[in-house]
């Protein structure tokens, strides 16, 4: 997965797991969730998430459902975007 506009409070994301590729958007609420929504993964269902930040750990919970996601950032450019 590949967002752009990092510095700004919304903008695309580009998803390619497996064979599939997709692309959604993605925005920081007032409250300072993390919304994201995939045109295809999700059916462009809009999912926000609270984030908590441990180091180079993030972990999403979910708003609407029971769960958490945790993604790990690493130094370089595994994926050569």
């Amino acid at each position: 997965m590949r967002a752009s506009s990092p510095a700004s409070t919304g903008g695309r994301l580009y998803g390619a797991p497996g064979d599939d590729i997709d692309v959604g958007w993605w925005r920081i609420t007032p409250d300072g969730s993390y919304c994201r929504a995939w045109n295809v993964f999700d059916g462009r269902r809009e999912r926000c998430f609270v984030v908590n930040r441990d180091g180079e750990t993030f972990d999403l919970q979910v708003r609407d459902r029971w769960g958490t996601v945790s993604l790990h950032r690493t130094a370089g450019n595994p994926e050569h975007y």
